[in-house]
């Protein structure tokens, strides 16, 4: 992956990326929650969350559900896991 990230970056182009260490008692939770917020046109919008996570494929799937009166879509991103040990071994590759 990384090296497929340097293919595509400039001439001395920079590859900032965000890491965290998850905590694996809250991974172990499926967790469903709602929030509520008013849109720019002053409409109420409801959203369902829900997270997923897979210990095989180390992936965090987070399904949402945004609802309204005049729309209603849905919306997933998977997340996928890397820990520290595993990160090191892909980097020295």
């Amino acid at each position: 992956m990384l090296q497929s990230v340097k293919r595509h970056l400039v001439l001395g182009g920079e590859f900032v990326f965000d890491t965290r260490n998850p905590i694996l008692s809250e991974l172990a939770l499926f967790e469903e929650y709602e929030e509520k917020s008013i849109h720019q046109s002053d409409e109420e919008i409801k959203i369902l969350h829900r997270e997923e996570y897979n210990h095989l494929t180390q992936i965090l799937t987070c399904h949402s559900k945004h609802i309204s009166d005049s729309v209603e879509f849905e919306d997933t991103i998977k997340l996928r896991f890397t820990y520290p040990l595993e990160l090191k071994r892909l980097l020295v590759l």
